[in-house]
């Protein structure tokens, strides 16, 4: 029986029931400038979190289940090729990172663009994407009563799209839009951000077996009602067939500050098929790209929410080092691979329309938070599930309660199965403090961490499981949130982790909100209790922060 909930790579940021569309939409224009219009460019770099790729060239031609053995040619090629260097062969140029001219690595503006539109369109309340309008998410059998249902349908429920034509969302007017013979010119452009910082470290190429979207799986993709909280099950799974069905949302890949392996892919007569998985070459953390984003006649709202997705709420020029949100960037997202900071130094080469002088920033992003502030009938845009959902799924440092990972082929069988039907858990839209979803202007520091007390050191305590995780230095751990009653009376919840459990079948056993009881034996770096699944012996002497 597979654990609950559902291990999932990726979550979903819920769709806004009503759609923000710009009431000066019909006034932007590429000739007739705002009064407060800002024009010119500013330079942007991206710095890699973690390993990134971007695909140079398109698989070959050769690249199928039929030419098996030109696959694993190709992989001891590759296997013989452990450092810095360029390969001898000409028709697997597609496995390295994407190239300009002069053959220096560079990210494709066209990249960046893609992923920035996709997070303005999530923040600025806009429309969902109908590419997939068409696809049908349940096929109709006659024998067992049932109809067919495409993802327009479901669409509607959520977000009506007949009101859509003709009408463009934010993201739209800035960055450009295609609607049938209709085509409308972006304001901002981006040029290939060419590699200026290269990691001198061997770079092997990696094999991972990337999924494809499964959005008949309804348990992930549709919205679900949960039995309770996010415990990661409900006795009674929607459908697409039964009329409370929505799509759940946009999707989006948890940040994370390591990659993880990718299976094998599966194996047929004997033989693993190589020829499923998907070869690149990333280029390793630490390496930076910089190049020019250049603006034309962008309102002073507009160039805030553009700074506010660049930053995802954080002040645009600081250091990779100190920001607490990511962006998700090419290909492997699934998998750990991708994350990037994306900072602006200077803006300036902007230049306001009225006065050719610099815009200010700060009051760029305020304008954009009361334009969207004003939208919402009720709350702050801020405190909207929208923004919480992006910042938390951008967040590296997120605890989720699922492992970020694909379920096996078995183990999704098993979870249409089973009467108690697994899901995949909600965001958990609380695990940041407040002030890190804060818009605008320098961030505070963070509110100084309440001293642990150690009177409980050595005491069996009741614990809820939370999440588990593999650390790269520590192994397998498991984390649990303990509830303390402070002297006022007011309980408080503070952070605990049991490492390299005794009994390696613990963690299956526990769902998010399960309780059992560990001894707790010390703190470590005064953020959170060490536990056991042991008594300490008598006389030990209880850890303590180094």
């Amino acid at each position: 029986m597979p654990t609950l909930p559902i291990p999932s790579p990726y979550n979903f940021v819920p769709l806004s029931e009503h759609v923000f569309f710009p009431p000066w939409a019909a006034q932007v224009s590429q000739d007739v400038p705002f009064s407060d219009g800002i024009s010119g460019w500013f330079d942007i770099e991206v710095e890699a979190m973690t390993p990134i790729f971007i695909r140079h060239g398109e698989k070959p031609q050769g690249w199928d289940e039929a030419t098996p053995d030109q696959v694993e040619r190709l992989r001891e090629h590759w296997q013989r090729v452990g450092e810095p260097g360029e390969s001898v062969w000409p028709e697997d140029g597609w496995i390295e990172f994407f190239r300009v001219a002069g053959s220096n690595y560079a990210v494709p503006g066209t990249s960046l663009k893609g992923s920035l539109r996709l997070i303005m369109e999530i923040v600025s309340f806009g429309k969902f994407p109908l590419s997939g309008g068409n696809r049908v998410l349940r096929k109709g059998d006659r024998d067992r009563g049932t109809r067919s249902i495409c993802q327009r349908e479901v669409q509607r429920r959520t977000q009506d799209p007949t009101g859509f034509p003709g009408r463009q969302d934010l993201a739209d007017i800035i960055f450009g839009c295609t609607e049938g013979h209709r085509a409308q010119r972006g304001r901002v452009a981006f040029e290939p951000l060419q590699c200026s910082c290269l990691p001198e470290v061997a770079r092997p190429v990696i094999w991972p077996v990337l999924q494809t979207p499964k959005g008949k799986f309804a348990a992930n993709y549709a919205d679900q009602p949960f039995a309770s909280g996010d415990t990661g099950w409900t006795p009674s799974l929607l459908g697409w067939t039964d009329e409370e069905a929505r799509l759940r949302g946009w999707k989006l890949y948890p940040r994370s500050r390591t990659v993880r392996a990718s299976p094998e892919p599966p194996a047929k007569n004997g033989r693993l098929r190589w020829e499923l998985s998907s070869p690149m070459r990333p280029v390793p953390a630490g390496a930076r790209f910089r190049g020019r984003v250049h603006v034309h006649n962008l309102r002073r709202s507009e160039l805030g929410a553009l700074l506010w997705v660049i930053g995802l709420g954080e002040p645009v020029d600081a250091p990779a080092a100190n920001r607490r949100f990511w962006h998700a960037l090419g290909a492997a997202k699934s998998f750990g691979y991708g994350s990037v900071t994306i900072r602006v130094p200077n803006v300036q080469a902007l230049s306001c329309a009225r006065d050719g002088g610099g815009p200010d920033l700060g009051e760029c992003r305020d304008q954009f938070s009361a334009v969207m502030d004003g939208f919402l009938s009720c709350g702050a845009w801020s405190d909207s599930r929208q923004i919480r959902a992006v910042q938390v799924m951008s967040c590296p440092d997120t605890l989720w309660p699922m492992r970020l990972e694909y379920p096996s082929f078995n183990d999704f069988q098993d979870y249409g199965d089973t009467n108690d039907h697994a899901l995949l858990p909600a965001v958990p839209y609380d695990a940041l403090p407040s002030h890190l979803t804060e818009t605008g202007g320098d961030f505070p520091a963070p509110p100084p961490a309440e001293p642990l007390p150690i009177d409980i050191i050595g005491q069996q305590r009741p614990l809820s499981f939370l999440h588990e995780r593999e650390d790269l230095k520590r192994g397998r751990e498991l984390w649990f949130s303990l509830k303390l009653k402070s002297e006022s009376g007011r309980k408080q919840k503070f952070r605990a982790v049991l490492r390299n459990p005794e009994t390696p079948a613990a963690a299956a056993r526990h769902t998010p909100g399960h309780q059992i009881r560990l001894w707790v034996i010390g703190i470590e770096d005064e953020t959170h209790f060490i536990l056991s699944d042991t008594p300490p012996a008598p006389g030990e002497t209880p850890q303590s922060p180094a």
